[in-house]
C-alpha cells in the first residue's frame, strides 16, 4: 500500500507487490506474512513517515485471521535488511 500526501491529504492506495513500485518521495505498507514492514523513501514528507506505522497497524488491527503481535518493522530506503529484499523474490 501507497501511503501519500501528494494531493494535500494522506491517502491508501493499493500498488502493485513489486520492488519497482516502491517510489522515493511515499512510504509504502508492505504485508510478507511475517511481517509487516513501513518502507520509508528519502523523500517521503514528515506526515508521510508519522502516517505509516498508524495506517499499518490499522491494516493489522483490521485483519481478524492476522497474528496481532506480527511485527511492524520501518524500514528506511537504502537501510533495507535481508528479509524485506527476499520478499521481493
Amino acid at each position: 500500500m501507497k501511503v501519500s500526501d501528494a494531493s494535500g491529504t494522506i491517502k491508501v492506495e493499493e500498488v502493485p507487490f513489486a520492488r519497482k513500485s516502491l517510489n522515493a518521495n511515499d512510504v509504502f505498507v508492505v504485508d510478507v506474512v511475517n511481517s509487516i514492514f513501513v518502507w520509508i523513501g528519502t523523500g517521503a514528507s514528515a506526515n508521510e513517515r508519522k502516517s505509516g506505522v498508524q495506517i499499518a497497524q490499522g491494516y493489522l488491527n483490521n485483519l481478524p485471521h492476522r497474528n496481532k503481535s506480527t511485527p511492524i518493522v520501518r524500514v528506511l530506503q537504502g537501510g533495507e535488511n535481508e528479509e524485506f529484499e527476499a520478499s521481493f523474490h
